[in-house]
């Protein structure tokens, strides 16, 4: 490995520490019961719970798969087959994360007209 390479993914590595730990660090999560998923007996709860953690985990591969993209792209010095295999890579994790932005979408439509009695 060249020494320009070297420096180049020390420095991508440090952006990524300095960028994504602190937003990690960040995060509220209200847990409403920590006694697990299935504590409460309503349907409509447990149903909501488990398409949030899957909705959730789908989100957070897709921008794991989208960092994946760029370290790919960036490292790809020139080679036309790492370069197509990045922006593929790219392309399915920001169509994952449109479709978890509409799984979510319509979870809450459909939720909220649930609940309405509808």
């Amino acid at each position: 490995m060249g020494i320009k390479k070297y420096i180049r993914f020390k420095a991508l590595i440090i952006l990524f520490i300095l960028i994504f730990f602190p937003l990690v660090s960040s995060a509220v999560i209200n847990v409403p019961n920590p006694d697990g998923l299935f504590t409460s007996t309503d349907m409509n709860t447990i149903i909501g719970r488990l398409a949030n953690f899957v909705i959730g985990a789908i989100g957070i591969l897709g921008i794991m798969f989208l960092v994946w993209g760029a370290i790919l792209y960036v490292t790809s010095a020139g080679n036309e087959d790492q370069i197509e295999k990045a922006k593929d890579t790219l392309r399915y994790a920001v169509i994952g994360l449109f479709v978890a932005g509409f799984a979510y979408g319509i979870e809450v439509i459909l939720f909220s007209l649930f609940s309405a009695g509808i």
